[in-house]
């Protein structure tokens, strides 16, 4: 005699199967915000790499930004501020020429920013402001 329908077993583990990839699908939502804040971090340093060159050539800091908001042109300082922005970050660009402050804030907490100056890089509570960090 053959019943039509799922036993108790099988729809136990379709369930379960359904769980374990809605699981895996939201741990990776956290993984993509976590890549764009490494990609902002990344781009924060490398324009602290750049901005320490151009000022050991030049003898300034000041060229690195444009405005408060944008890298200048400067050994292309620009493109890895566009990497920034698209990855959803939000620049603060202070120079003048002793110095420099930039800082993003960062997707998986809109609160936390990642601030780089001329002696120091990490993580901050607020974005540059007066050419310094407060670094938590």
């Amino acid at each position: 005699m053959k019943s039509k329908g799922f036993t108790l077993i099988e729809l136990l583990v379709v369930i379960s199967i359904i769980g374990i990839l809605a699981a895996t699908m939201i741990s990776f939502y956290g993984m993509r915000e976590d890549a764009r804040d490494s990609r902002i971090i990344n781009a924060l340093g490398q324009a602290g790499n750049v901005a320490n060159t151009v000022g050991v050539m030049s003898g300034s800091y000041a060229s690195a930004c444009e405005s408060a908001t944008e890298f200048n042109n400067v050994e292309k300082l620009d493109l890895i501020g566009e990497d920034i922005i698209d990855a959803g970050g939000v620049l603060t660009c202070q120079a003048n020429t002793d110095s420099y402050c930039f800082s993003s804030s960062l997707i998986t907490d809109t609160n936390k920013h990642y601030c780089v100056t001329r002696t120091k890089s990490g993580y901050a509570s607020s974005k540059c402001e007066s050419m310094t960090c407060t670094f938590d």
